[in-house]
């Protein structure tokens, strides 16, 4: 397929790159076609950085940040240790046959948690809120 900057994958010009050389090592498996669905590192980081500059104020953007970490540790496979495999033994997750479509589960959840942890930053800086728009869009 063509090069490309916007989706995570296999023909990404920066990312699929950067994604490969964390898979390689730390060993994990992060799947072969859902990474078109990962969440950029850039917008995990950024989205990280939020929700803790917001802890104090309000933990539902931090709730939400670990629920993603939780599931994206859950899904993944590291060396030949999967908590899947384990949590597939339990009745009603062996139903659940695409687990890489979890990736937009931890899409939605991750973006609730910027939209929420970054209204509250803007509104601590209203003075610096169309440059603070102008980065958070760049980076995202």
């Amino acid at each position: 397929g063509p090069i490309n900057i916007i989706n995570i994958g296999s023909n990404n010009l920066v990312w699929s790159k950067v994604l490969d050389r964390f898979e390689s090592l730390l060993n994990i498996d992060l799947g072969s076609g859902e990474l078109s669905l990962n969440p950029t590192p850039i917008f995990v980081l950024v989205t990280l950085i939020l929700c803790v500059l917001t802890y104090k104020r309000d933990r539902l953007p931090t709730v939400f940040f670990s629920t993603a970490l939780l599931i994206f540790i859950l899904i993944s496979k590291f060396g030949e240790f999967s908590a899947w495999k384990i949590l597939h033994q339990i009745i009603g997750f062996d139903s659940i046959r695409a687990i890489g479509r979890f990736n937009l589960l931890i899409n939605l959840i991750l973006i609730l948690s910027f939209a929420i942890s970054s209204n509250l930053v803007l509104k601590q800086f209203k003075k610096h809120k169309i440059v603070i728009l102008l980065a958070a869009f760049i980076i995202s």
